[in-house]
């Protein structure tokens, strides 16, 4: 008799450790980061099949160093990979890699996406993985990486020829390298250009992994590929970027890839397979700088000045300089370069004056419907004449008018209560709303695909004025705790349903029709949940007891049931839930 078990869960996101809005890197070094990305306008996608493929050296060093827009494309979340510091398994540790992966970011400087294919385990080569992954959905979503995210130049981490590595690897690059090719022609995947536009990348690289030469003990002879040190220090950051990468490898935790920082230089090597000849660098004949941009010399001119400017004891004083390169960039018609520098100005900005802004629930979770209450902290620290003009909702698109101007280092405390829509959507991995097959998940909103996670359940815009220039800020609803190990713990919002029903087992086989225990637990997503549980059987199965009544008194509450499970006489097999 084989029993296979459905279980009414959610996989929900409360051991996560958020930054935060307002808890950025602040200091002199960071600032200075920022301000030399300002005034560059180089891009680079770095592409690969899973967690923990992508080279942390090289995104460390052209995040930080070159302080190009760097990104990673994971064709899978590791949902077929191994787990050494817990159970989860499949879904489960997909998502745990998903927030390994954007821990690692958080490290190294990167962006994080993904595409829908699923990790089904080891695959000996990429025909093999093309039979299980929908090829051309995957193809569609490194085209539509490329064309949101428009890099100029694309690496691959593994080559295309079949037998090398793990087919999942292979393919990944042979996806690249046909993304590649076709990103910028209009007629494929029309349907996405109602959100973005064609886009060509100049160069793709395939990088070279020297772990299979270590392995097999062959000498590898670098003459005929581009080189690069990456094992460069920053003196604005205090290390060096193969120190940097280590810290990021050391966020890969269930694969066991804890990782010690090295010194010294270091070179990743290249093969090109696309775009125009480099004969010394990857953007050789890539302009990086604002001159790639129209209309944008006013733009640089007060961007260049910024940095010039730049005065660690006094860092807001460039904020004069910042808003000027704001005003010349509103005016200027490219639409790509103009969102994505008013996004990082406006964040510049936040650090120069030391704003921080957050918004946190007094409970970590609640159900739709639920009465919300939220706090609102904003303070200036420095002595720039910031002013709170107004703070709005999206639960309901309530506006809130201060036009309080913030003192230096005064707090500012305000608080919001109001009900939650019946229609809020439940906490769970997007990805992972619709049945997925053994090689892909389903995503049908354009928009979310490639999103590393959901976006916040719920935000508010602060908006905030200086200088007669308005700046909105996205502050997402977040919530805060202190643990006696670990102090100030941050976790999103979760929204939960008012009762789960878990079954602890995910299949049992019985031996004839001798009975097994069932455990069933029920969860309580709200006080005073009340009722019946019991076990949906076909026929011919039969629970002892038949039911179990339910009584939890506070929210988070549990209670678990054991019930004994009788097969039929005759050989069966039975989908079970509660």
């Amino acid at each position: 008799m084989i029993i296979r078990i459905s279980s009414a869960f959610l996989i929900l996101f409360s051991t996560i450790i958020l930054p935060g809005q307002g808890r950025g890197d602040y200091s002199s070094g960071a600032i200075v980061q920022r301000l030399e990305k300002l005034n560059t306008l180089g891009s680079v996608l770095y592409m690969a099949a899973h967690p923990d493929d992508e080279n942390t050296q090289l995104i460390a060093y052209y995040a930080n160093g070159a302080h190009f827009r760097t990104g990673y494309v994971a064709a899978t979340r590791g949902d077929g990979g191994q787990n050494l510091i817990g159970p989860e398994i499949r879904e489960s540790l997909g998502v745990i890699r998903t927030q390994e992966l954007l821990a690692a970011r958080s490290v190294d400087g990167g962006e994080q996406f993904f595409s829908r294919a699923n990790d089904f385990g080891y695959s000996k080569d990429p025909d093999e993985t093309f039979r299980v992954w929908d090829r051309d959905q995957v193809l569609a979503d490194f085209v539509w990486a490329i064309r949101k995210f428009r890099p100029d130049v694309i690496i691959t981490r593994f080559s295309q020829e079949p037998g090398v590595t793990h087919g999942h690897h292979t393919a990944s690059a042979i996806l690249a390298m046909e993304a590649f090719e076709i990103s910028g022609d209009s007629t494929v995947y029309p349907e996405q250009l109602q959100y973005v536009s064609p886009w060509a990348p100049a160069k793709i690289f395939y990088n070279i992994g020297l772990w299979a030469y270590r392995r097999s003990g062959r000498v590898f002879n670098d003459e005929g590929y581009l080189k690069l040190d990456v094992g460069q220090y920053n003196t604005h950051l205090g290390k060096s970027y193969t120190e940097i990468s280590a810290l990021s490898r050391s966020m890969h935790k269930s694969q066991g890839f804890g990782s010690s920082g090295s010194r010294g230089a270091d070179f990743e090597y290249f093969e090109q397979w696309g775009g125009a000849a480099s004969e010394q660098s990857l953007f050789e004949g890539i302009n990086t700088s604002w001159s790639r941009v129209p209309d944008s010399e006013e733009v640089a001119y007060f961007m260049a000045e910024a940095r010039r400017n730049f005065d660690p004891a006094q860092p807001a004083n460039i904020l004069g300089e910042l808003l000027n390169a704001r005003k010349a960039l509103l005016k200027m018609p490219d639409q790509f370069w103009k969102e994505v520098k008013l996004a990082e100005l406006k964040e510049t900005i936040l650090a120069i004056t030391g704003t921080y802004l957050e918004l946190t629930s007094e409970r970590p979770y609640y159900v739709p419907g639920d009465s919300i209450k939220v706090n609102l902290e904003v303070i200036n620290r420095s002595e720039a004449d910031l002013i709170l003009s107004s703070v709005t909702l999206d639960q309901n698109d309530e506006r809130f008018i201060y036009n309080l101007p913030l003192e230096n280092n005064q707090k500012n405390q305000f608080s919001y209560q109001f009900a939650l829509s019946q229609r809020t959507p439940y906490t769970h991995p997007y990805w992972l709303n619709t049945e997925a097959t053994e090689g892909m998940y389903s995503v049908s909103d354009q928009q979310l695909i490639g999103l590393p996670q959901n976006p916040p359940v719920l935000n508010a815009r602060v908006s905030l004025s200086v200088d007669g220039q308005f700046l909105d800020y996205e502050v997402p609803v977040i919530f805060k705790t202190t643990d006696p190990v670990k102090g100030e713990v941050r976790s999103p919002l979760e929204i939960r349903p008012p009762v789960m029903v878990n079954l602890d087992s995910r299949a049992l086989i019985f031996a004839g029709n001798k009975p097994k225990k069932m455990p069933v637990k029920v969860i309580a997503g709200k006080d005073r949940v009340s009722g019946s549980v019991m076990l949906n059987l076909p026929e011919g199965w039969k629970s002892s007891p038949g039911s179990y009544e339910v009584a939890i008194e506070e929210a988070g509450g549990e209670q678990s049931f054991d019930f004994l499970l009788t097969p039929p006489v005759a050989p069966s097999v039975a989908q079970i839930s509660a």
